[in-house]
């Protein structure tokens, strides 16, 4: 803990004092806590995460806008739809300090926003495929947030789409996804996951192409495997299920976990394949399985025949 300390201490004064970006500084904090954790047994680490936050880094990192709203969570849960928008560099905070603007440009660099970035670019390509593999297809997006790959869907910018269904259990989130994309085929669905997750989805019909990005993340192993199989049910002939997962390893879990209180479910590629499990063997046509350049998050496609 002394070294930590330490660097604590100079990462203090470098973002204090630097003139250029914090690019350096921050990787070097983010390093020596991933360091740390990977060092401890959990028990330790959770005492050195909470331990952390006492020091008087917290309050200019808090001033970063992204770590602050992860920590202090204010629609009391993480990852929310606001939050990621600070990823995608879709929030535009006047009433940030300028240390905060330089905090988070250099956070929006990380790993695990890359990786989200990318996640994100993976969805909307996964729309389009479903455009060019059926006609006017119809999409169910799980825990949806303020749907962003939406953006970057060039079917469904175009109207290729017959229907993309929203689902999400935050009805702020769906009114921003109303007011971008209403008039694009998106239909806003206000529903709990714990609902799919014990069958309760009438009403949403079958789809060509269902997916969720950050929801497995937050997902113990039996109810992400019996919701699995309950959107893979929920598929048309033909239709794919994508789910996405954060992988162990990713460099900023120890950052994650002190200064932005933020704790995810990480599994490997042959634990997110595992999910699968539940889905009867004769309906799968087959899986496929890969990863984003940085291997921060691992995706598991299964075809239903």
């Amino acid at each position: 803990m002394g070294s930590l300390a330490v660097t604590l201490d100079h990462v203090h004064d470098d973002l204090l004092t630097a003139d250029g970006p914090l690019d350096e500084p921050l990787d070097r904090l983010v390093s020596s806590l991933e360091t740390l954790r990977a060092s401890l047994p959990p028990d330790d680490w959770t005492r050195t995460a909470r331990s952390v936050v006492t020091h008087p880094l917290t309050h200019l990192l808090h001033q970063d806008p992204f770590t602050r709203r992860c920590y202090t969570k204010p629609r009391g849960y993480p990852g929310d739809a606001r939050m990621l928008d600070y990823i995608y560099g879709e929030v535009d905070d006047d009433d940030s300090t300028t240390l905060g603007r330089r905090i988070l440009a250099a956070n929006q660099n990380g790993p695990a926003p890359r990786a989200v970035r990318y996640r994100r670019d993976v969805l909307a390509g996964a729309i389009d495929a479903a455009a060019d593999r059926v006609g006017r297809p119809r999409i169910l997006a799980v825990a949806s947030g303020h749907l962003r790959e939406a953006d970057a869907s060039q079917a469904l910018q175009a109207r290729r789409i017959g229907e993309l269904v929203a689902l999400d259990q935050d009805a702020r989130s769906l009114a921003v996804v109303e007011r971008a994309f209403g008039d694009l085929g998106v239909r806003t669905v206000h529903g709990r996951v714990r609902d799919l997750i014990v069958g309760r989805h009438d009403g949403l019909g079958r789809f060509d192409l269902i997916y969720a990005a950050g929801l497995y993340d937050y997902l113990r192993d039996e109810p992400a495997q019996r919701l699995t199989a309950t959107l893979f049910a929920m598929l048309n002939a033909g239709g794919i299920l994508l789910i996405a997962n954060f992988q162990p390893g990713i460099r900023d879990r120890g950052y994650m976990e002190s200064f932005m209180n933020w704790h995810l479910i990480y599994r490997t590629l042959d634990q997110i394949e595992a999910l699968t499990r539940a889905v009867p063997t004769p309906e799968l046509a087959r899986t496929s399985r890969f990863e984003d350049p940085t291997r921060n998050i691992g995706f598991v496609e299964m075809v239903r025949t």
